[in-house]
């Protein structure tokens, strides 16, 4: 009897795990194969192969995605060879026709891999010293994140105790930099290793509390009442020193303020606290620094470098698009020459400082850029959309930056937006357009709410399919429309259908009732 009661209860199920894929697979924009193999199966092999071409031995990339290089395993006579080592940063640093094109003398040959943590790092560099370098460049320190790199869900999962994870992730970095300056000093090879700077108004990862006083403090500052907000956020931020958000817009109100000091002084402990602790955080740099400055181990200050060219000493999207990236040319001109003028400053080789020097001179970067950062900043707010079904700040900020560029508007279509995205490591863009199409109204809706423009919130929501939005998106998406609602005029049929919803969410809840307050 039992038997036939288990054989009767496969086909049920069965038709429940379905029915749970299918509503995983409706809910959420698919992490390709590539990533995996990226980061994790690619990582275990070496990176460079050798293979015979004539009379010489050539290095080649081993692993998919690495830049293209070529270069004779045995070192020409009299040839100055310069490594450049390092994550996503670095990597596109390599730029036709700039400094670090390998086709220049000295030869500056590029092995950065987008997304590679400081251990990756480590590796690839371990890897490089058998074809001598007469000096090697790192650039690591944005991916020192939480969660294990092989695990997306693990990769962005909130760090549940913020000095904990801090503590960990620069006890781990920290011994990453010293294997590196060990290994190159045992081969005689000068190091040079490069602070990162940071978008410091680039939101944290994740979605907004819903406190009642950090809400309040949220709604003075969107209305541009600067003091009040700066009161309630510093009372938000006393009870609650390790919540990344709070410091964050208690350092965005400061800044208003041009209490630029302590502007930076918030904004940096949001950086240090992040959810997901994927940007340099000062003390990050700080163990650079510390590293630097003997045995053969020098440092190229570019933290500082940017920090200098911001208002206040606070480094935003003027230089970096989105939380750690130049993708402007000419920043990246600016940087690949501040980093040779230092190795030359710094080098005790006179023949190498010469042809640096030189290169220098002869190098003229655009006085604009040549191109501007494209739809990056949209296809990263949508690769945000694909990873979870919270609300990202991440996401409202590249549209806002988007908005503001001309990029998008309200008056976009389905497939003019098509147009501007591209599959990427992570996620498969185009295998969900419903998802990540109506994820992308519903988010352009809160940028223009919090613009205070309701009537173009409300237009963009009328395209929303609800549907296809996800259920845990239902509350969010309803108090959007009460908040347009609130607004402006909404039809008397719309208004009535929109607020006779009842949220589900308290969260939500708290937030309506304190925003829709007079």
């Amino acid at each position: 009897m039992k038997s036939k009661i288990k054989y009767l209860l496969l086909p049920v199920i069965a038709l429940i795990l379905i029915t749970a894929y299918q509503k995983y697979k409706n809910s959420s924009l698919p992490v390709k194969k590539d990533y995996y193999d990226y980061l994790c199966s690619q990582t275990k092999k070496p990176f460079f192969r050798e293979e015979n071409s004539g009379k010489k031995r050539l290095v080649k990339p081993n692993r998919r995605y690495a830049w293209e290089f070529s270069f004779p395993a045995g070192k020409e006579a009299g040839k100055k060879r310069i490594f450049i080592i390092g994550e996503s940063v670095s990597y596109i640093l390599r730029t036709p026709n700039g400094i670090f094109d390998n086709s220049r003398a000295p030869e500056f040959i590029n092995f950065s891999m987008s997304g590679y943590d400081s251990a990756r790092v480590l590796g690839v560099f371990s890897e490089s010293l058998k074809y001598d370098p007469d000096l090697a460049v790192i650039m690591s320190g944005n991916n020192e994140t939480y969660g294990d790199l092989c695990s997306p869900s693990e990769y962005l999962r909130p760090a549940p105790d913020k000095t904990t994870a801090l503590s960990r992730t620069l006890d781990s970095y920290g011994k990453n930099l010293e294997r590196m300056a060990k290994l190159a000093g045992e081969k005689g090879v000068p190091l040079f290793i490069c602070t990162l700077p940071v978008n410091l108004v680039y939101p944290p990862y994740g979605e907004l509390p819903f406190d009642p006083v950090f809400l309040k403090a949220f709604k003075k500052y969107l209305s541009g009442d600067y003091p009040v907000s700066a009161r309630f956020f510093r009372k938000y931020v006393e009870n609650n020193p390790y919540e990344p958000f709070g410091n964050y817009f208690l350092g965005l109100v400061l800044r208003e303020m041009k209490e630029y000091g302590k502007a930076r002084f918030y904004l940096e402990r949001a950086v240090s606290f992040d959810n997901r602790l994927d940007r340099a955080a000062p003390e990050k740099n700080a163990l650079v620094r510390s590293l630097a400055g003997g045995n053969g181990v020098y440092l190229v200050d570019l933290e500082k470098y940017l920090s200098r060219l911001s208002a206040g000493g606070i480094t935003d999207g003027t230089y970096l698009v989105d939380g750690v990236h130049w993708l402007d040319e000419e920043v990246k001109n600016s940087v690949q020459k501040l980093i040779t003028g230092e190795i030359a400053a710094k080098t005790a080789d006179p023949v190498l400082r010469s042809s640096l020097l030189a290169l220098i001179r002869e190098y003229s970067s655009p006085k604009k850029s040549a191109a501007p950062p494209g739809y990056e900043p949209l296809n990263y707010a949508v690769t945000y959309m694909g990873f979870n079904d919270s609300m990202d700040e991440r996401i409202i900020y590249m549209l806002d930056y988007a908005l503001g560029k001309g990029m998008i508007s309200k008056k976009l279509d389905k497939e003019e937006l098509s147009g501007m995205l591209r599959d990427n490591l992570w996620i498969k863009i185009r295998e969900n357009p419903s998802l990540w199409w109506n994820r992308y109204l519903y988010y352009l809706s809160v940028v223009y709410l919090r613009k205070n423009d309701a009537v173009s919130a409300l237009e963009v929501l009328r395209k929303a399919d609800l549907s296809s939005l996800g259920s845990d998106y239902s509350d969010k998406y309803h108090l959007a429309y009460q908040l347009a609602c609130a607004g402006t005029r909404c039809a008397a049929g719309e208004a009535e259908k929109i607020n006779s919803y009842k949220f589900r969410d308290e969260n939500c809840k708290t937030f309506f009732e304190i925003f829709s307050e007079k």
